[in-house]
């Protein structure tokens, strides 16, 4: 090949040389594009699992909310529970909820500096804290160790929170209104129960108190007739005793009659009084 040939042939390749640039260019490009994606898809399947997490964990509270005989301690436990696997690091994450009696924690709980808090709030009123601790120092992120998104569940499980404690209270008062209603009608009956036994007593006390007097009257009158009959035949049985100890003992006893039969009618008295308070009551 001449000289001229050689001259002809080096633009040719140097042109091919270029396109072979520009052709591993758009390569190298394609690759860095596709490098990107796969990261941005990495990211959006950890983003999509930390997101599920967090719809179950909501939909778990709100299983645990309607399930029966649950106290509002096995509530709360059951709540906090349910927190640490709804993090980013579920095993190196404890949670607390401390009301004003009460307090709840997961079983690795352990105060540290890297926390999130959410306040309870019912009727403008703190009445206690939801707290998230990161046991061990992590990669910085919106608050510290903790995702917003984790920042927005836990005002998420906060308000549900206060939901579940402000009916718990509801229901408490309900409650606590039924049992006073029960009450109440149970004092009402016992009041005319007794207003009843009061007029049952009242009535044959009454005759007690009238005739005791009379009959008393009429024994007094009768004494000198039995005392001349004891002078002349000597002492004689009366109501089953000697007549020297009954004539020593008749005014005693119709004393003692009367006297009881006064103490029966204050304790009417005293029913007739209880009664009017409770069925006005």
């Amino acid at each position: 090949m001449g000289f001229d040939d050689a001259g002809k042939t080096t633009p040719k390749l140097a042109t091919e040389v270029t396109a072979l640039r520009q052709r591993v260019a758009e390569l190298e490009s394609s690759q860095a594009v596709r490098n990107g994606a796969e990261q941005d898809l990495r990211k959006l399947e950890r983003d999509l699992r930390e997101r599920v997490k967090e719809l179950n964990c909501l939909l778990s509270i709100s299983k645990l909310r309607d399930k029966p005989g649950m106290t509002i301690g096995d509530t709360l436990q059951g709540i906090v529970d349910l927190i640490p696997p709804a993090w980013l690091y579920p095993q190196d994450t404890c949670a607390r909820v401390v009301l004003t009696s009460l307090e709840c924690r997961t079983g690795n709980f352990r105060e540290t500096p890297w926390k999130l808090a959410r306040e309870i709030v019912l009727e403008g009123e703190c009445v206690g804290v939801l707290e998230v601790y990161c046991l061990v120092e992590k990669p910085s992120f919106d608050h510290g160790p903790f995702l917003a998104e984790e920042k927005n569940l836990l005002d998420a499980i906060g308000e549900r929170l206060e939901r579940i404690i402000e009916h718990d209270r509801a229901e408490q008062k309900a409650h606590k209104q039924q049992q006073n209603m029960i009450q109440l009608d149970k004092m009402v009956a016992l009041g005319t129960l007794v207003s009843g036994v009061a007029h049952e007593i009242n009535n044959p006390n009454n005759f007690v108190m009238l005739n005791a007097p009379v009959l008393r009257e009429a024994c007094e009158s009768v004494m000198p007739i039995l005392e001349e009959y004891y002078e002349e035949n000597g002492d004689f049985v009366m109501g089953g005793l000697q007549y020297t100890e009954m004539r020593e003992n008749i005014s005693t006893l119709f004393s003692g009659i009367l006297e009881g039969a006064r103490r029966i009618n204050s304790i009417v008295k005293s029913l007739k009084g209880f009664a009017r308070v409770e069925t006005s009551g």
